[in-house]
This record gives C-alpha cells, structure tokens and sequence, in this order.
C-alpha cells in the first residue's frame, strides 16, 4: 500500500518500472518500492486526470476537467493539447472520465463519449482519418486515403473525402 498526495484516478507504468498515479491537479511518480521521487503540478492546465500513457521521451494525460489530452515531455514541459480546439472545444464526456490508448503505430486513440466514436490523433494532435471505398461485386478496393488535419478542419477533411469518392465514382 501507497500513499499517495490525493486520491488516485489512475496509473500507468514506465519501462524501468516506475509508477505514475494521474490525481487532480498534478502526477506523481513512484519507483518501483513505493516511494515518491518527483510530482508534476501544472496549477494552470493540470484538472482532474482520468487517464496517462508513458512513453520513452514523453508523457500523456487525460485531463476530464478540461476535456482533452495534454502532452508533455520527459521532464515535464507542457507541450501541446490534444482534442482541445475542435469545434465543441474539447471532447464531450458526460460521465466525468476522459480516457485514450496509443496504439503500436504511436497514433493516440481518444473516446469521445457523446460522439459516440473513437478519435485518432497525431502525437502533435492533428486529426488523422483513414477510409477505403469497396466495390462489393468486383470485391476489389477502389481507393484508399490516409489524411491529417488540423482539429478544427472536421469539415474540410470530409469534403476531401467526399471528392476522393465521386473521382472513383
């Protein structure tokens, strides 16, 4: 049993085995006995943290009271904000928990609760989407395109989509 500054919402562990608990307001770092070796508070961005990723030069947190991912490096330097300038600027959680994964391909994947879908974003949170157009008689793909974005172009990056179609149409 650990003690920790505050309650815990959640934790994630490193590679050398240190352990990171996400509360309000700031991160704690455990080594691997338990005891408390340093604590990231960042007053200004820091709310309640529902979910962390570590990575080897980095570190993500879900920050539900502000509704999006903030980044940050290995000593703890903010260094961008993930889902925060869309068009309802920020992720939409009516449960309170803001939660993400990154995926082998370092892409991180968001929940967005009330959007009912998941979002993939880009370590420097640009948008990324992916579509295929499938000829179901020929069962043949007829195009496929990968495209990153600002957060706030959702509506540009449809419209690429939408003339990728009807060139295949």
């Amino acid at each position: 049993r650990w003690s920790t500054a505050m309650v815990g919402r959640c934790l994630a562990v490193d590679a050398e085995g240190n352990v990171y608990v996400g509360q309000t307001g700031q991160v704690e770092r455990f080594d691997g006995a338990g005891k408390a070796t340093v604590a990231l508070r960042d007053a200004d961005r820091l709310g309640r943290i529902t979910a962390l990723a570590i990575g080897r030069d980095q570190f993500l947190a879900a920050d539900a009271s502000n509704r999006c991912i903030r980044r940050y490096d290995g000593s703890g330097k903010w260094l961008n904000d993930i889902g925060g300038r869309n068009n309802t600027r920020g992720f939409l959680i009516p449960n309170g928990r803001l939660d993400f994964c990154v995926d082998p391909e370092g892409m991180i994947r968001a929940v967005n609760p009330a959007k009912h879908r998941v979002e993939r974003y880009t370590a420097d949170g640009q948008l990324r989407v992916e579509f295929r157009l499938w000829d179901v008689f020929s069962q043949q793909a007829l195009t496929g395109v990968s495209l990153t974005t600002p957060q706030s172009n959702w509506r540009g990056l449809a419209h690429k989509i939408a003339d990728e179609i009807y060139e295949r149409i």
